[in-house]
């Protein structure tokens, strides 16, 4: 049996309940950072500016990953990893024994935790609606949770998964002024925005990658265009100049019905003005 909770994000001052696992002394932000296992860890900067109080996560998102504990590659380290959880964390290092749960998953954004899963082998009902309960009675934009329980009820485990909200992460991290940070948190383009500001959401000038659903086996006589092979079976992908999203999306839809996504790019020479089948 599996169930899944859905939950918003935690206040402003709510004490952190849980103990964190012993913490490493992190050295000077010049020195090479390594995990526990012999792997170089991404850079960071050495002040942690991202803060929030929240119930298990407050202390240890923003850290950096040697700061919550012996820090270990999932991948390098699997087969410890695999004695603990068979399950997949979603995240490329981990600690043993942090907030109070068996593993701790981390995710990093230039070097600093904004994603902790937290995994419980043995989570007894009375267990996960506690910690369901504290975690919902909180409602912080900064940060997404969810609360899945895997296995029978009478012997499930727990994974409590936290996400810090990238844009509140840049916004912590980078200064901006009021209108930009407004404009950024709606996910509205600002012509005072930065380009890195304006790729964050998505929109703004720039080149955007449009990729089409190939069309039917049959073909479409009357929506297909010498730029695509209709009968092809791979997505096809077009990189064109647009003002803004809006402009890119309505660009895209007169090249073709299929529309599935749309990228902004991050560098202006990336990717081709041709159709690119496949690739």
């Amino acid at each position: 049996m599996k169930s899944t909770w859905i939950i918003a994000g935690g206040t402003i001052g709510w004490m952190m309940l849980a103990c964190l696992a012993s913490t490493t002394n992190a050295g000077p932000a010049s020195a090479v950072r390594k995990s526990a296992d012999g792997l170089e860890l991404p850079a960071a900067a050495p002040d942690r500016k991202f803060r929030v109080v929240f119930p298990y996560a407050g202390q240890i998102l923003g850290e950096r990953p040697e700061e919550v504990g012996r820090v270990f590659n999932c991948k390098r380290s699997e087969p410890l990893l695999a004695k603990r959880t068979k399950e997949d964390l979603g995240c490329d290092w981990f600690v043993v024994n942090a907030a109070g749960a068996d593993i701790a998953g981390l995710g990093l954004t230039d070097g600093r935790v904004t994603k902790l899963v937290l995994f419980y082998e043995v989570a007894a009902p009375m267990k996960v609606n506690n910690i369901r309960k504290q975690i919902e009675s909180k409602n912080d934009r900064a940060v997404r949770t969810s609360l899945k329980t895997v296995g029978e009820e009478k012997k499930q485990s727990l994974i409590v998964t936290f996400d810090v909200d990238p844009i509140e992460f840049y916004l912590a991290e980078h200064s901006a002024s009021d209108a930009v940070a407004a404009a950024l948190r709606q996910h509205v383009w600002n012509p005072a925005m930065t380009d890195e500001q304006a790729l964050l959401i998505g929109d703004g000038p720039g080149k955007y990658q449009a990729t089409f659903a190939p069309d039917a086996p049959t073909g479409d006589a009357k929506t297909g265009s010498a730029l695509f092979n209709d009968n092809s079976q791979a997505d096809i992908r077009l990189v064109f100049d647009a003002r803004n999203k809006e402009d890119a999306r309505q660009q895209a839809l007169k090249k073709h019905k299929n529309l599935k996504e749309l990228t902004k790019l991050a560098d202006p020479a990336a990717g081709s003005t041709k159709a690119d089948a496949g690739k």
